[in-house]
């Protein structure tokens, strides 16, 4: 994969297939366990595998299409989906 070319993924229990996280990156920012606690916690009890929703993106692109897709799946902590994401996306850290 290109240096500056994005994506984004979905990350899935890995006992259930069930989604609960999507974010944008690069590189291997999907692979990356690098987050909050609450995705932490979910790894630990279930595990996770990864599936992307589109690649070969812009930055710009990625952003667009990870806030459409939170917003579709919705997120959990606002009671309107089942993503534990806790953004609503688009502004990440690329390159952090």
């Amino acid at each position: 994969m290109k240096e500056n070319v994005h994506y984004v993924y979905l990350h899935l229990k890995a006992d259930t297939s069930e989604v609960f996280y999507l974010g944008k990156g690069f590189k291997m920012r999907a692979y990356s366990d690098q987050r909050n606690k609450w995705w932490k916690n979910t790894v630990d009890k279930h595990g996770f595998r990864v599936e992307f929703v589109a690649q070969d993106l812009t930055e710009e692109e990625a952003s667009r299409i990870e806030r459409e897709t939170i917003v579709k799946f919705g997120r959990k902590d606002q009671g309107k989906g089942f993503l534990i994401n806790l953004t609503d996306g688009g502004e990440g850290a690329t390159g952090r």
